[in-house]
């Protein structure tokens, strides 16, 4: 069990490093998830808008700031649940805009549907916001199609024009890992449009672009060639940039900083969990964590620091290869690569 001083030890590093402005370019806004109750958005209870600090969560009075000497800009992404559990219609035109007048750099719920994008950004416009992306996600595939839609199903071509008119960045995630005619469209894009396309999580979780499914628990073992050669698969696709979200591990970012740079790699955190061992070990089964999460939203957690700790191993991952590569690249991370990527 993780004990507090281990916390503290940690806390005192990351606070040291982090720079006085940090963009954190992947968090899943609205707090209430559209009013879907925690325990029915399971493996996504609420909103990780939750642990942020009091400029713009939602619950400004519960917590301590995780990185109380640092301004914390948001790019903030819907959660990917299925059309049965949310209206994206309702998610773009309400919800999403309420965030974005928060001060949450909006991201819109992937449809096909060009009239209601074009009217969500006049919605946006009439407030003087805009949106900086888009994100097609596979939870938003019916389950019983989720394997097997291609991503050439999920994103149509009057979609890609919308886009790359509207200059905004395009997050994509698969619903089956590596696949070869996804990386096809990936690089069609990338030879076609004038689009960046974002790929969460350094590729690496279990919907990662450069995994299937089976090799995910393998990727807790692999060494940094082990992350180059898959990252490998996807190298010569023009346009793509990564963030860095849920990832804990050195030899991902290392991995991906070695084979594409230092400016196409994103800070960002997701929910408050990586992949490693020592997460999987930490992390509470989702019954408890729904639990945890609703106590939180009533101001009934004692001990929220335990869920800081994971948000300050994502940073540590980006130290401890800042370190390896003997690279300075904290502001690129941390700030700079998102405000350009995503046009802030």
């Amino acid at each position: 069990m993780l004990e507090k001083k281990e916390h503290d030890r940690v806390r005192k590093q990351i606070l040291e490093w982090v720079p006085e402005n940090i963009i954190d370019a992947h968090v899943h806004a609205v707090a209430k998830a559209g009013n879907v109750p925690p325990e029915k958005s399971k493996p996504h209870p609420i909103s990780y808008r939750l642990f942020r600090n009091t400029t713009s969560m939602a619950y400004p009075d519960i917590f301590n700031p995780v990185f109380p000497n640092s301004k914390i800009e948001m790019i903030g992404f819907p959660l990917p649940l299925p059309f049965k559990e949310i209206n994206p219609k309702q998610w773009n035109n309400r919800l999403m805009i309420k965030e974005m007048k928060k001060g949450i750099h909006g991201v819109l719920y992937g449809l096909n549907n060009i009239t209601e994008l074009n009217k969500t950004l006049k919605i946006a416009k009439k407030h003087s916001l805009i949106f900086h992306g888009i994100k097609f996600h596979p939870r938003m595939v019916p389950e019983k199609r989720r394997e097997e839609v291609l991503l050439k199903e999920m994103v149509q071509e009057k979609t890609l024009d919308f886009i790359e008119k509207n200059n905004l960045a395009m997050i994509l995630e698969l619903s089956h890992g590596y696949n070869e005619d996804d990386i096809k469209f990936v690089n069609m894009i990338g030879e076609n449009y004038n689009i960046r396309t974002v790929i969460p999580h350094l590729g690496f979780n279990y919907w990662g672009f450069v995994m299937r499914y089976d090799d995910y628990k393998k990727s807790l073992e692999g060494s940094t060639e082990w992350f180059e050669k898959e990252l490998k698969k996807i190298k010569d696709c023009k346009n793509i940039y990564f963030d860095a979200s849920m990832v804990i591990d050195k030899r991902a970012v290392q991995a991906a900083l070695n084979m594409f740079g230092d400016t196409k790699v994103m800070y960002g955190t997701d929910y408050p969990f990586g992949f490693s061992p020592k997460i999987i070990e930490n992390r509470p089964d989702n019954d408890t964590l729904a639990k945890d999460l609703k106590a939180i939203m009533n101001k009934r957690m004692k001990n929220p620091w335990r869920y800081y700790y994971n948000i300050y191993l994502q940073v540590l991952a980006v130290i401890n290869a800042e370190t390896s590569l003997k690279l300075d690249i904290k502001e690129k991370i941390m700030n700079k690569n998102a405000k350009r990527i995503y046009r802030i």
